[in-house]
């Protein structure tokens, strides 16, 4: 795994990942999700961590078009404010790409004062391996936790007024609920999710 000079490097192992071609199309960009812990076959967690904390780094995996990594993987510089938590990192980041350019949704707790998980929206910089721009979205409806919106690219959503010239993202999954974020509200404090489609889904 990748480390810095502070970092144990048995300390993290890949997790999760997301996966985006280049603009040109010719490649693909990774995120790998890193964290401090295994779960066993139980469901518990086991830190690997003095602090007991869940942590997460996240970082860059250039592909070829063979998927095949084409350069050692690169921790992401993460630019935003972050407040003491047991959680620690941007979890479950995924890529996508607004306007040609790229950008990424994540769950984070230690980005809030509230101590409670929130959802970001922030700016990849693939060139510097660095995520910056990083602000909380405001849910449809308070919660104590908000997880796992899926980017929905805009070509699928031509047909829904409200979709056009906004991010656009999967709320809930039953009913199936899209929302809306206006991006220049994503860009400059977060904004809040409108939701502007919601579709009954089979409850198993």
């Amino acid at each position: 795994p990748p480390h810095g000079p502070s970092d144990n490097p048995n300390e993290y192992e890949a997790s999760s990942c997301s996966l985006v071609p280049t603009t040109d199309g010719s490649a693909y960009l990774m995120n790998a999700r890193y964290v401090n812990y295994r779960i066993d076959e139980r469901g518990a967690y086991h830190m690997r961590s003095a602090d007991g904390h869940v942590k997460t780094k996240n970082a860059l995996v250039p592909l070829n078009s063979q998927f095949q990594p084409t350069e050692s993987p690169r921790f992401l510089e993460e630019d935003y404010q972050r407040h003491p938590s047991n959680i620690e990192g941007l979890e479950d980041m995924r890529l996508f790409y607004y306007d040609d350019k790229l950008h990424f949704i994540a769950s984070s707790k230690d980005i809030s004062s509230l101590g409670k998980v929130v959802m970001t929206m922030g700016k990849y910089d693939a060139k510097q391996a660095r995520a910056y721009n990083v602000h909380v979205l405001e849910p449809p409806t308070p919660s104590d936790c908000q997880k796992n919106w899926i980017p929905v690219p805009n070509k699928y959503l031509d047909h829904i007024p409200a979709a056009k010239e906004r991010i656009n993202v999967i709320y809930g999954w039953c009913p199936l609920q899209i929302g809306s974020v206006i991006p220049e509200e994503a860009d400059i404090h977060g904004g809040k999710l409108h939701i502007h489609t919601v579709q009954n889904t089979p409850t198993s």
